[in-house]
């Protein structure tokens, strides 16, 4: 009896052993997930077709918070672009703070989200002094932007977009852009209209709170199967303060400009999380041989420099790297702890 109890005493201990987490492999994750993820290139555009329908394409990174220093990123990315043969035109003032406020119009409950759109507003700050301060001057022009974001392209652009009629001197037609991250690659179908205060106003008199009069602007936020009265302001009545550097223009060697920044987020006054990114155009104009001006489109060539640009991004900033997909999404997963991510 004494040595069964014994052989199954050693049977559960050896058990216990094989399905124990692994904790010295989580912590040296945890320690260079940058160097893993860029290993494991779930970045990488492997589809021409994919390339082809692009507008634009955004590579970003959350960065810990407490590691955050614009500085100390930007001299490392400046040591990648180096590397990777991409060339800087820095700003006079490479570190200059900017300021503007966001809001995602939602319900109280994130529903507009979960039911498949991103409803989103900002405005930036001319002059910032600080929360509330009297010199602050809001800027004359605003944004609002609807989004979808979905991991299937097709899915993606499959979703019917458009200007309402009343707003007909802004239309803009959706433009596909690849999100990517450290952890994959999602593509957003999305309009940004730029509105003029001296045209239409400011934002805040522009809408009644509810979806039926957002859809005057985008007559697809009926399409989520919420009642038209349903009342939509900030998500959780929260306005986020975002401050951003932006340090310089990028070149890649097929002439497309990229435009790097370092954005913070702050919500009640506190830093909520940062990401550092650079994102272009897929489509814009260059100079031939002959020097014409023509149209160029990236190539699934052309992005190998910059997958290998972030490469080694990844690998300098290594465990700066905070888990996390992208700034909207922390936002949400902060306000609603217990849904489900995106």
């Amino acid at each position: 009896m004494k040595k069964l109890l014994l052989f199954l005493i050693s049977t559960l201990m050896l058990a216990a052993c094989a399905t124990a987490p692994d904790t010295a492999s989580s912590e040296d994750e945890a320690e260079n997930r940058g160097i893993l993820a860029a290993e494991k290139g779930y970045y990488l555009l492997d589809d021409e077709r994919i390339v082809e329908k692009l507008d634009s394409a955004e590579y970003k990174m959350l960065i810990n918070l407490e590691d955050y220093s614009p500085e100390i990123l930007w001299d490392l990315m400046k040591e990648a672009a180096a590397e990777t043969g991409v060339v800087i035109e820095e700003f006079e003032e490479p570190m200059k703070r900017n300021y503007r406020d966001i809001q995602y119009l939602d319900t109280d409950y994130g529903m507009v989200k979960n039911l498949g759109y991103i409803l989103r507003y900002r405005f930036p700050w001319d002059v910032y002094e600080g929360p509330g301060a009297a010199a602050n001057e809001r800027d004359s022009k605003y944004d609002i932007t609807i989004k979808v974001r979905d991991s299937d392209m097709n899915k993606a652009i499959s979703v019917p977009l458009s200007v309402g009629e009343e707003f007909a001197d802004i239309e803009k037609s959706p433009e596909l852009e690849a999100d990517i991250s450290p952890y994959g690659m999602k593509f957003a179908w999305a309009i940004k209209v730029k509105p003029k205060t001296k045209d239409f106003g400011p934002f805040e008199d522009l809408f009644e709170p509810t979806l039926e009069s957002f859809s005057r602007l985008y007559p697809q936020v009926l399409n989520t199967g919420l009642p038209p009265e349903t009342v939509i302001g900030p998500v959780a009545g929260k306005t986020i303060l975002e401050e951003k550097v932006e340090p310089a223009l990028m070149f890649l060697s097929c002439g497309t400009e990229m435009e790097v920044a370092f954005s913070t987020f702050f919500m009640d006054g506190e830093k909520l999380v940062t990401e550092a990114s650079f994102d272009f155009d897929t489509v814009f104009d260059k100079v031939d041989e002959n020097g014409n001006e023509v149209e160029y489109k990236m190539t699934l060539e052309d992005f190998r420099q910059v997958e290998e640009f972030y490469k080694v991004i990844l690998q300098k900033y290594n465990n700066r790297i905070d888990f996390g997909w992208s700034k909207t999404q922390f936002v949400y997963d902060t306000l609603f702890p217990d849904a489900s991510a995106e």
